[in-house]
């Protein structure tokens, strides 16, 4: 019989209710049950992964129903914490928490780079987070009147293969990902953006508020919270003030240079931060 592996969000009866439990039926691959835990752990999630065994047989299937119904409210809880795009994050930092022990792939990313376009502490940025995620990388800048050698264009076709390859691995969205982390790395040392100032009407949790202008901080973002909800004629003074336009023109700046995803990995490292 042809084994397959089917991974489920299960818990069991022998864990807690907050318990994330990875039913797995079939052979995991190499190094990723490891990486997910450490994920987990990272997040401050429950997680414990269950190899169901790769001898596939009707009470499994039965079991992942029942397990997949137990399960529903933990999930919805990690959902409501870190966000409605929480798994493909998770999903993501655990192929590259894997990556850094177990690359399966032959081969190394190559990029020929124009001279005009070539940012050079960019490049130099790439290599490095590149290097930390255990992927082999070389930034090659061209001048404007260079032509690629036969061997170059080799280099070329081998890379483009090597990419679509870490792309099947990693999914779609991890240049955006990788594209945000040096954006991060480079704002920590010159900073572009101005103040963001959120304006709170309501009572808030401001220790989740302080957490955000820690991690906006760690990024290059000047953000001050102003918890106002006490305040009279609070939404006359926003008014006024034009702040929610303000608010509104810096998110968009932020997500000009991070990218749509942004808010979403904003919230988890939030959460990281509280956990």
């Amino acid at each position: 019989m042809k084994s397959f592996i089917l991974f489920m969000l299960l818990p069991l009866g022998l864990f807690a209710q907050d318990t994330w439990v990875d039913y797995i039926i079939g052979r995991p691959l190499p190094g990723y049950t490891q990486a997910r835990k450490a994920v987990a752990l990272e997040w401050g999630l429950n997680y414990q992964p269950i190899l169901a065994g790769d001898v596939v047989n009707d009470d499994m299937y039965i079991n992942v129903e029942k397990y997949k119904k137990s399960n529903a409210d933990y999930l919805q809880k990690i959902e409501n914490q870190y966000g409605k795009n929480w798994l493909e994050l998770f999903n993501l930092e655990t192929s590259i928490q894997r990556l850094q022990s177990y690359n399966p792939l032959q081969g190394k990313w190559i990029e020929f780079i124009p001279e005009i376009a070539a940012d050079k502490s960019y490049i130099s940025a790439k290599q490095e987070q590149l290097k930390a995620w255990g992927i082999p990388y070389q930034g090659i800048i061209l001048t404007a009147d260079a032509t690629l050698s036969s061997e170059q264009e080799k280099a070329v076709s081998e890379s483009s293969d090597y990419l679509r390859k870490l792309t099947s691995i990693l999914g779609e969205n991890w240049q955006e990902y990788l594209d945000r982390q040096l954006q991060i790395k480079l704002q920590q040392k010159t900073t572009t953006l101005d103040q963001w100032n959120e304006y709170l009407l309501e009572e808030v949790d401001e220790t989740y508020y302080l957490a955000k202008k820690e991690v906006l901080q760690s990024w290059g973002i000047s953000y001050e919270p102003h918890f106002v909800h006490c305040c009279k004629n609070k939404e006359k003074k926003m008014k006024a003030g034009n702040y929610a336009a303000k608010a509104a023109t810096a998110k968009t700046k932020i997500q000009q240079l991070y990218g749509k995803g942004w808010e979403d990995q904003l919230r988890v490292e939030i959460q990281k931060k509280l956990d």
